[in-house]
């Protein structure tokens, strides 16, 4: 297709800002609150964690090896890592981490219709949104169909610890659901050990326990879904939850536009193309962040109409989502158990 190609990928990979971190104050005077933040996993992460004074020095090391063991399974910018070895066919053995998040990938695939698809990968690289480094371009009907052959959960299965595909051009990304996986990964260390008071956040899916420094909920604000400026900048709503995950997908900061239409990276799985739709965000709460993260995805992909139906079926999931164009103000939809955490 002819036309002029623009290309807008913002680094502002985080689409919550975690804001009212309360008064610097502690509950004993030997316990607390602990910032901590950095590069993990291809994107960011921050964390506050309360921890007894005698263990600043090890925690940071112990976040490290949970961040690890996540990258070495399931990252695909390693080459070595258990989900590349699977990609690349020089392996068909999958750990623990791997297995966890195919079963929950598959678990919403089937309740979904299919909208959350970790098998996507050949089309999310192809259009330039994968872990290829492919340019942005548009896709011809032919090259679509071509690779749709190889998309679709039900053409790989988990047989014990080995990974069975149908083919082998059948690839998987798990950046629809890993990041809130690897924050429950962290989540899961902290608990072992004791810590009952935590915020997690990687790439934007959070991941919450106990209080904040303040004694009260964890206050987390959801961004208005503009393409310009930093997260943070503009917020749509404040929650106050605790003991909960949140996550957010959005199709406002990653895109590529061909004679001014928009191109957004949530690909549809049942047809190929990226989702054209007025749903820009989707924030999901439930009681685990892999969770959030997977129906954030499977409700971008579905669209708004769809969304709404597939929530409808699913009242253990909080939601809100915001619909608008760059043309027209922004409106929203909240489930009503998002409306219970919504701050006035």
């Amino acid at each position: 297709m002819s036309g002029r190609i623009m290309l807008k990928r913002l680094r502002c990979l985080a689409l919550f800002l975690y804001i009212g971190w309360g008064a610097s104050c502690t509950f004993s005077p030997q316990l607390v609150y602990v910032r901590l933040s950095g590069m993990a996993l291809g994107t960011t992460y921050r964390m506050i964690v309360e921890a007894p004074r005698q263990q600043l020095d090890s925690l940071p090391r112990q976040i490290a090896l949970s961040l690890h063991a996540y990258e070495e399974s399931l990252s695909t910018y390693r080459p070595h890592s258990v989900i590349s070895r699977l990609n690349d066919n020089s392996s068909c053995i999958a750990d623990s981490l791997f297995r966890a998040v195919f079963v929950k990938a598959r678990e919403i695939y089937d309740a979904s219709d299919g909208m959350l698809d970790i098998t996507v990968t050949p089309l999310v690289n192809a259009w330039g949104f994968g872990f290829t480094g492919e340019q942005h371009h548009m896709l011809s009907g032919a090259v679509i169909d071509s690779l749709m052959q190889f998309v679709g959960m039900d053409k790989a299965m988990l047989v014990g610890d080995s990974v069975v595909k149908a083919h082998p051009s059948v690839m998987f990304n798990m950046n629809a659901i890993a990041k809130g996986y690897a924050a429950d990964v962290v989540a899961r260390d902290l608990d072992r050990r004791g810590y009952v008071n935590y915020m997690i956040e990687i790439g934007g899916e959070i991941r919450l326990r106990g209080v904040n420094e303040a004694g009260r909920p964890w206050r987390i604000g959801i961004d208005c879904p503009i393409d310009h400026g930093m997260p943070g900048d503009s917020l749509q709503a404040i929650l106050s939850l605790t003991d909960k995950a949140v996550a957010t997908s959005g199709n406002y900061r990653q895109f590529f536009e061909v004679d001014g239409v928009r191109f957004a990276h949530t690909i549809n799985p049942k047809t190929g193309y990226p989702t054209q739709d007025s749903l820009l965000s989707v924030t999901i709460i439930a009681d685990d962040a892999m969770t959030a993260d997977g129906w954030a995805t499977a409700c971008m992909a579905s669209g708004y109409v769809k969304s709404l139906q597939l929530l409808a079926a699913h009242p253990e999931l909080d939601a809100l989502l915001i619909v608008g164009s760059r043309q027209h103000a922004y409106t929203t939809f909240m489930t009503p158990g998002m409306q219970a955490y919504r701050e006035p």
